[in-house]
């Protein structure tokens, strides 16, 4: 385990001493950011009849995730941030109030691309896999998870998103009927 924890702090350093710049980091903090607009476009998605159920499916899986990841996780493990013990390592957006791991960000935007994978077009579900590892490797270049933390929050993710796809097939669905086709834009 010391291992895996020391070279954790190694792919940070690696990340701050090779990747950072001003254009990387104004492009990084927007991304991490970009849960805001997830968020309006799940809201979006449950307002609009068609997506209603791909909105409230998304909903809840980023529920789930949130509530395993923050909710349960990090009260207990409470790893401190890596930029407070990782000698050198900075973080672009300033100290954190929460701990470390899971990463969050990396749960909500995978549960929510999971879903999006299973229940749209590929050609919907691939790129909002490819949005949540953006998301996901941006907490690492702002220096404010370890890899494991990013790991261990898409698994949470991907998990939530596959469970929330599976009891909506399994229970809720025969419960209102036939499946409704969820369009793919």
């Amino acid at each position: 385990m010391e291992k895996i924890l020391e070279l954790d702090g190694k792919i940070l350093l690696w990340i701050q001493n090779n990747l950072r710049s001003d254009v990387m980091n104004t492009i990084e903090k927007f991304i991490t950011n970009f849960g805001g607009f997830i968020a309006a476009a799940m809201v979006l998605m449950i307002i609009i009849p068609k997506t209603r159920r791909l909105g409230i499916m998304t909903f809840a899986a980023n529920f789930m995730a949130d509530m395993l990841a923050n909710g349960v996780l990090k009260k207990l493990v409470e790893r401190v941030r890596p930029y407070e013990v990782v000698e050198g390592l900075t973080s672009v957006i300033g100290a954190m109030s929460s701990t470390s791991f899971p990463s969050g960000h990396s749960a909500c935007s995978f549960a929510i691309a999971t879903v999006i994978f299973l229940e749209t077009k590929k050609k919907v579900g691939i790129p909002a896999l490819i949005l949540a590892a953006m998301i996901a490797s941006s907490r690492l270049y702002l220096g404010v998870h370890y890899p494991t933390d990013v790991l261990a929050g898409i698994t949470v993710g991907v998990l939530s998103g596959c469970f929330t796809s599976f009891v909506y097939h399994r229970f809720i669905e025969k419960k209102i009927g036939k499946k409704k086709e969820v369009p793919a834009a």
